[in-house]
């Protein structure tokens, strides 16, 4: 007994981390309205997950003003039935990005080229998220005017480039509805914050992550790769590292009484 449930342990945190393949995944060819995907569902029933991975932008110029216009990734909410929802876009410019999510566009004015390693923390339960880049956190900002206007925190956007404390997704789940009911019980009906119950805060876990290389529209505003050599490598889904080592010492307690008992 105590060896089936050791499997178990060794399994479950197997399970965990998710990853691609161990080469890179060439993105040639891939565009917006066809990306490569990586489906998981690792972060059901976790609070925070982290999403990592490296991603390359290849040889396309990225200052080319039709190719900056356009998403390199998304992150969106896989559903029970395969499907799948928004939930953001990653989106590469000459000089900047930004994320675009429910509440955003968040910006920041750092130049991307070449391979990147990306790390999103995702929470689930309140929406807040971070993006560390080659290891080094992120600071965005919100733009009056493109931002969304009312933050869940209830900061409100009214300057052209202002710095935030916290940024805010959600996959517009039933999920993330619960969640905000929870956060904020006593929101009258007239108050303007009172719209997150709509769109919720947070949401399943559970993603499809959607690649492309930075790409164009053309003439007749059909998508085409502008771009060579662009990939994504070592793509990881993790739940928050405590919450599996929780359940594994909860099956090693399990395997001791099991001995006991035996």
């Amino acid at each position: 007994m105590k060896k089936i449930i050791l499997l178990c342990v060794v399994g479950l945190l197997m399970f965990a981390f998710e990853s691609a393949y161990a080469t890179p995944i060439s993105l040639d060819g891939y565009n917006p309205s066809n990306t490569y995907n990586f489906n998981s569902r690792a972060g059901v029933g976790s609070d925070i997950v982290k999403i990592s991975f490296d991603y390359d932008n290849g040889t396309n110029p990225t200052s080319d003003t039709n190719a900056s216009a356009t998403p390199a990734f998304r992150i969106r909410r896989l559903n029970d039935d395969g499907t799948d929802s928004w939930l953001g876009s990653f989106n590469i410019h000459g000089t900047s990005f930004n994320l675009d999510t429910t509440f955003g566009p968040y910006y920041s004015d750092m130049i991307l080229t070449g391979e990147n390693h990306f790390e999103f923390t995702m929470n689930q339960t309140n929406g807040l998220w971070d993006l560390a880049i080659n290891g080094a956190l992120i600071d965005f900002y919100a733009v009056a005017g493109s931002t969304t206007p009312l933050q869940p925190d209830g900061t409100v956007i009214t300057e052209a480039k202002q710095s935030l404390s916290n940024k805010y997704f959600t996959d517009e789940s039933d999920e993330a509805k619960a969640n905000a009911l929870a956060l904020y019980p006593n929101l009258d009906p007239n108050d303007p914050m009172s719209a997150i119950y709509g769109v919720g805060v947070g949401g399943t876990g559970a993603y499809r992550l959607e690649f492309a290389g930075p790409n164009y529209k053309d003439d007749n505003d059909v998508w085409q790769s502008s771009n060579l050599g662009a990939s994504v490598d070592n793509i990881h889904v993790t739940p928050e590292p405590a919450t599996m080592l929780l359940l594994g010492f909860g099956l090693l307690s399990l395997a001791g009484v099991s001995r006991r008992k035996n």
